[in-house]
């Protein structure tokens, strides 16, 4: 635990510890953030208005955030945060994602390991994460925060 009681992981909790080679970066843009759209999915007044963003970096890791909490948490939350959002590689434009979630509730000292699958085309990230499917949409930070 950190010393605002977030959960620390080790760099050996994560299967992705390849590093990402320049074809990757031709296929993912880590200089935009993707924004969740749900332009023909189901979703909810909620999901609508606190859209999740992610933003993806050249070292690997993820950071999982939302519209309405963007920024909140940067001073406190470091990448070996359980709660920064995780890790991913590349296999052309196939996308994984590794995470780890609290295993009963959000006040829990074990986390379980999710590693989510999900394809890329031109600028939109197609995955599924427990099952329900998502679209995130590339954008830079002024069309996301106008």
């Amino acid at each position: 635990m950190n010393i605002d009681g977030e959960p620390i992981l080790d760099s050996d909790s994560y299967t992705f510890n390849k590093v990402l080679t320049d074809e990757n970066f031709k296929v993912i843009d880590t200089s935009s953030y993707y924004i969740a759209t749900f332009q023909g999915l189901d979703s909810n007044e909620g999901q609508r208005a606190n859209p999740s963003i992610y933003k993806f970096h050249a070292d690997g890791y993820f950071k999982k955030t939302s519209y309405l909490y963007f920024g909140k948490f940067d001073k406190e939350r470091n990448k070996k945060s359980a709660f920064y959002g995780g890790k991913y590689k590349l296999d052309k434009n196939i996308i994984f994602m590794e995470s780890f979630y609290p295993i009963r509730g959000t006040k829990s000292n074990r986390y379980s390991k999710v590693i989510s699958k999900g394809i890329i085309k031109n600028d939109t990230i197609y995955i599924d994460f427990f099952g329900t499917p998502y679209k995130f949409v590339k954008k830079n930070y002024n069309q996301i925060f106008k």
